[in-house]
């Protein structure tokens, strides 16, 4: 096999390994104590992505198993990164939408580890209250709201209703902003691939 299939090989089985620890991580019981370590991962597996991408790049020619590789490397690669965050958002909690907040409440009790509120706060600082704090407000951590919230902020559509928790903005943003690498990383690569591709075989034998 060619050098750049071989790297498109060690970056998949590394983007696959990344998915299978960040599934298992978001869907257990307890969530992660730290976010540091999937935070590693995530950047490792970017730059992983990015350095594929370099590699597509600079081929001057390109087959049908290359470009099969790029998409598979990129969905997976996708995969893991959206999967990833969300484990963050998991353990650094999520703020539900406005209408909901009753209902959370509602829901929250000494067994619920899902849904996590503070105690009840007077009328005047109810937990609707324009002026109200972060710790008056109830905050999810489940993996379905997780992973509804890590897709929709991977594809900046940004309906509003669930909202990032102090702790999890910086990494709100930073997956937007990763989103719109991807896609441009993604775009302009294949691209590249498939027009090598064509020029192959426009050639011939």
């Amino acid at each position: 096999m060619k050098p750049a299939g071989r790297a498109f090989l060690s970056v998949i089985f590394g983007a696959l390994s990344a998915l299978i620890l960040h599934i298992n991580t978001l869907f257990q019981a307890k969530p992660i104590e730290s976010s540091s370590l999937v935070t590693t991962i995530i950047v490792a597996t970017f730059v992983g992505y990015v350095w594929t991408c370099i590699t597509a790049l600079n081929l001057k020619r390109a087959n049908l198993q290359i470009a099969g590789f790029f998409i598979v490397v990129s969905l997976i690669w996708l995969a893991a990164i959206v999967t990833g965050f969300a484990t963050i958002y998991r353990h650094t909690g999520l703020i539900p939408p406005e209408s909901d907040r009753p209902n959370w409440s509602e829901k929250a009790g000494p067994a619920d580890k899902s849904v996590a509120t503070a105690a009840p706060a007077a009328p005047e600082t109810a937990i609707t209250s324009e002026n109200a704090t972060a710790k008056d407000k109830p905050i999810v951590t489940t993996p379905s709201a997780a992973l509804y919230f890590s897709i929709i902020t991977w594809t900046t559509v940004g309906y509003g209703d669930f909202q990032p928790t102090s702790d999890s903005r910086p990494f709100a943003a930073f997956e937007a902003l990763s989103g719109l690498i991807f896609m441009g990383l993604f775009i302009a690569t294949l691209a590249h691939v498939g027009t090598n591709f064509s020029s192959e075989v426009g050639r011939g034998p």
